[in-house]
């Protein structure tokens, strides 16, 4: 019936027709025929940039019909770009056409997930891919390395096997073959990964992350928020001596992806320290903090400074000790700056994500606690802070410990006319004292900020 009005009508506006054809077509779920198309555009003139009500141009309603066949709808999408449709029109949501079809799979797997349907047949996966690789073949197409990560991202989560060589092969004439590879082999890690965790509940092997890291993969690379790295520190079953050598890998990859944070706004470091309640997670009764005691010694090594990744001293547990250095670590411990004694600042996190320097003394070296594996030599020192907590010092790094003297790390200088400035100065002595509330209970002051902790009665001897 359109074909026939249109004939009728020579001197229409042929987009009119044509987005009538494409919208009926696929809101009947019926398929496209490549020869009605080609009639359509024997018109004059035809207005790519026209859309219907819902906001679906040309092309987005082509490249969205799934009852039409693979190898016809390459056709038909192909034509279109011929004629001049143009790819980076966006619809009524602000996606492109190739942004639509991705968008597909995913509200697919989204509607599964919340009322188990939502699954879409093998052919219109395949309808899904040839209209991919249709535009991906127009040279008007933009393809820079967002559009090939997400293509990659794309093919291997939602799509078929047997299809990916095909949109494979077509990208890598359209952009350079590193680039491909590198989206690509960040796919295959990601997934190796969660297989590793979430399937087959095993350790995940140095060997075969190196395998995707020599062809290009990218730690930071992320999926629903969560990059390769987060995966690594969220599987409670890896060996200690396996994660020191990925997370180096990584680090030595990119830098900078210990500081990527997730979806909940928190660090790989912040996930590595609750490895307790990731183990809870996952129902086991044993925590694993081989993942903690790997991360840590590697963000200090290979992170820049400047960077946020959460790297600090952490509490005790309540069940570690502090043991005699063995022989084969005597000589560790002669390069070690600090002693039983000695007073020292250490780096801890606070209350919204922030960190302080608090003063403390070194109780102890090679603290361990229960439940580390053996080949670790422990945490450099315990340190019991003036504010009463005991922490551990895992690496003997100026990130997170300093000798009082040398004083925390110079910072933005306050207004000297602030008011906690003018307080700081009024009060001489140490910063933190310890004074009896009202209730009979004793606080510790800190004289700086003026903040107030619960704290032990002093000891007989002063303290």
């Amino acid at each position: 019936m359109v074909v026939d009005q249109c004939v009728r009508d020579q001197n229409g506006p042929s987009e009119q027709y044509l987005l009538r054809y494409l919208e009926d077509c696929y809101d009947m779920g019926n398929p496209i025929e490549h020869h009605v198309i080609q009639g359509l555009l024997n018109q004059h003139r035809c207005d790519w940039t026209t859309q219907t009500f819902d906001g679906c141009s040309i092309l987005h309603l082509a490249v969205m019909n799934e009852a039409t066949e693979a190898h016809e709808l390459f056709q038909v999408v192909s034509l279109l770009m011929q004629m001049g449709a143009l790819p980076d029109i966006k619809d009524g949501d602000g996606d492109t056409a190739l942004e639509a079809i991705m968008q597909l799979a995913h509200d697919r797997e989204q509607l599964k997930q919340e009322e188990g349907d939502g699954d879409s047949s093998k052919a219109a996966k395949h309808a899904n891919m040839a209209a991919v690789r249709a535009l991906l073949s127009c040279p008007k197409q933009v393809l820079e390395s967002v559009q090939v990560f997400s293509i990659c991202s794309w093919l291997k989560r939602y799509m078929p096997k047997e299809g990916h060589n095909d949109c494979l092969q077509t990208l890598t004439v359209r952009v350079v073959v590193d680039l491909v590879n590198k989206a690509w082999s960040s796919e295959e890690l990601l997934a190796y990964l969660k297989r590793k965790c979430y399937n087959e509940n095993r350790s995940v092997k140095a060997k075969r992350v190196k395998e995707y890291l020599d062809v290009g993969a990218t730690p930071s690379h992320t999926q629903n928020g969560a990059t390769a790295m987060l995966f690594v520190v969220l599987n409670p079953y890896s060996r200690y001596s396996e994660l020191c050598e990925v997370f180096r890998m990584m680090m030595q990859r990119d830098p900078g992806v210990a500081a990527v944070r997730d979806g909940f706004r928190l660090t790989p470091m912040d996930w590595a320290v609750s490895y307790r309640n990731v183990a809870m997670q996952c129902g086991l009764q044993k925590a694993n903090p081989a993942v903690l005691l790997a991360l840590l010694p590697c963000i200090l090594q290979y992170s820049p400074p400047h960077l946020d990744t959460g790297e600090v001293c952490l509490k005790t547990s309540g069940d570690g000790h502090c043991r005699s250095v063995f022989n084969q670590q005597a000589s560790s411990t002669a390069r070690m700056r600090f002693l039983e004694a000695d007073r020292v600042l250490c780096k801890v996190s606070c209350p919204g994500g922030a960190y302080e320097w608090e003063e403390g003394t070194i109780v102890g070296l090679w603290y361990r606690e229960r439940g580390w594996p053996s080949d670790h030599p422990g945490a450099a020192y315990e340190v019991k802070l003036d504010i009463g907590e005991r922490v551990y010092v895992l690496e003997d790094s100026g990130r997170i410990i300093r000798s009082e003297a040398e004083g925390p790390p110079k910072t933005v200088s306050p207004n000297p006319n602030s008011a906690s400035s003018a307080q700081a100065k009024a009060r001489p002595g140490p910063r933190f004292q310890k004074q009896q509330r009202a209730d009979g209970g004793w606080e510790l002051l800190d004289t700086v900020s003026g903040k107030t902790r619960p704290t032990s009665p002093p000891d007989i001897d002063g303290d």
